[in-house]
């Protein structure tokens, strides 16, 4: 079963996050759903569920380096609110998000674009 594009949030809530797990690892979406569906939504989390996909992730979240040549997860905060975090991909030069149907940008327009938001660090995920 192919999963279309269009987010059905009654079978995925979580379907941004299964969008930039696609996009870093090219897995099929009912691919995702075995990982994706049983972990938590923490920092560690994050790292689990790249490992349990098979992929190699650094150890622990670390600081954001924009001259990394490998794809990464990087976190963002809010500056008003720094209790909750929001994820995106960050791959030479560009970030992704996967809200409003995805979209790519340059990290500078993306910057420009939130300026609410802080990078905070980042985990790099390799084959």
């Amino acid at each position: 079963m192919k999963f279309e594009l269009s987010p059905n949030w009654e079978q995925r809530p979580d379907f941004w996050k299964h969008s930039l797990f696609h996009i870093i690892t090219g897995l099929e979406y009912d691919e995702l759903d075995l990982v994706i569906c049983k972990n938590k939504n923490s920092g560690q989390g994050w790292i689990e569920m790249f490992r349990e996909l098979g992929f190699n992730v650094t150890p622990r979240w670390k600081k954001f380096d924009m001259g990394t040549e490998v794809p990464s997860v990087i976190r963002c905060k809010s500056i008003n609110d720094k209790s909750h975090w929001y994820p995106y991909i960050y791959y030479d030069n560009e970030i992704y998000s996967a809200l409003y149907g995805g979209y790519w940008a340059s990290i500078d327009s993306f910057l420009e674009d939130n300026k609410e938001l802080k990078i905070t660090s980042m985990i790099q995920v390799w084959i």
